[in-house]
């Protein structure tokens, strides 16, 4: 069936799962924001709005007469939804939403035009982001732009110690974002892997967590500014090689 929007989960399409299934309209409603307020010394107050969730609704029609087919057909969207998984939309090229299902639609037997919808939510990451990365190879200071229109994209790093000694204190910077791990062992040639996934932080050196390793005013995650530049160093006393990696935010 003939149709001008497209959308898939985890690159696989709902308009592939039956030539029947016809995408009406695709539609995002207003983000869920939470204000988060913080008294000022001397009167007042400061708001800081925080996006808590975003709900995609795609509408379809199932276009077959015979009730018992329809069912069939919808029941394989069903199992397509549950799932959840990673969002694309015909409307946002490049960019992706990490989703679970939070509805599905009710079915008439007898009306075989009707508009179906399934609603999607947000499941970890409230903002659409860049379904590639943006990498950035740094031996020294070095400034990182994330691309994006929203807020602020956590950052990854793959640490190489390029020099000769033992690696025992490393201060990674992003931006105005810090995280420092000290009494550590990072040997020569060795790697460190500072992951922020699912908006959790990860560190890593020869397969053994190093978190407990950082510093009390290290900060919860390394971030960058979407849509602006950011410094970026990996500082050691020996030669440090650094993979910078950030998917940009949209809103």
């Amino acid at each position: 069936m003939t149709t001008k929007y497209t959308c898939a989960l985890d690159g696989v399409s709902l308009a592939s799962l039956d030539d029947r299934i016809c995408i009406l309209d695709i539609r995002e409603d207003t983000p869920l924001l939470r204000l988060d307020r913080f008294l000022l010394p001397r009167g007042g107050q400061q708001i800081r709005p925080v996006r808590e969730s975003l709900t995609v609704r795609v509408t379809f029609a199932i276009q077959e007469e015979q009730p018992r087919l329809r069912r069939a057909a919808m029941q394989n969207v069903q199992t397509w939804a549950a799932k959840g998984g990673m969002l694309t939309v015909s409307d946002r090229p490049g960019q992706r939403l990490a989703v679970v299902c939070s509805e599905f639609p009710s079915m008439s037997a007898e009306d075989w035009t009707e508009p179906l919808t399934l609603t999607f939510i947000t499941a970890r990451c409230p903002y659409w982001e860049d379904a590639e990365a943006t990498f950035l190879t740094t031996s020294g200071a070095s400034v990182f732009t994330v691309p994006g229109t929203a807020g602020e994209a956590p950052v990854s790093v793959t640490v190489t110690n390029t020099g000769s000694e033992p690696v025992t204190r490393l201060s990674l910077q992003c931006g105005t974002t810090w995280l420092i791990f000290e009494d550590i062992r990072l040997p020569a040639g060795g790697k460190c892997y500072v992951e922020a996934g699912d908006g959790l932080l990860s560190a890593v050196i020869s397969g053994e967590s190093i978190l407990a390793k950082r510093t009390a005013g290290s900060d919860d995650l390394l971030l960058a500014p979407c849509g602006e530049t950011s410094r970026v160093q990996a500082t050691a006393l020996q030669p440090m090689e650094a993979l910078w990696k950030a998917r940009g935010r949209y809103a």
